[in-house]
């Protein structure tokens, strides 16, 4: 009998070990999931901010393009208007 309280006393002793090891790396996997998510989020959110900017920055460029074909346009558009009437006057 006494090696069976003994060995009962061993085993519910086992059991409460791993039982406290079990709630122990239970809740340090919630954590490190909280951690997880709360990193992802963050990432979430500079992927928007990052992409926002790159938007606002092709949008300026291509505004800066379409001012630099106007511009392009109008100078040649006035020197042929130019050459135009030199030819006209020429005859």
């Amino acid at each position: 009998m006494d090696t069976l309280s003994f060995a009962l006393g061993i085993a519910t002793v086992v059991v409460t070990a791993v039982a406290v090891v079990a709630v122990y790396a239970f809740v340090k996997v919630r954590e490190l999931e909280k951690g997880v998510e709360r990193q992802a989020e963050a990432t979430r959110e500079r992927f928007k901010d990052e992409s926002q900017y790159v938007n606002m920055i092709q949008q300026s460029i291509g505004n800066e393009i379409e001012t630099v074909q106007r511009d392009i346009h109008s100078y040649v558009d006035s020197r042929l208007d130019k050459l135009e009437n030199r030819l006209n006057s020429s005859k």
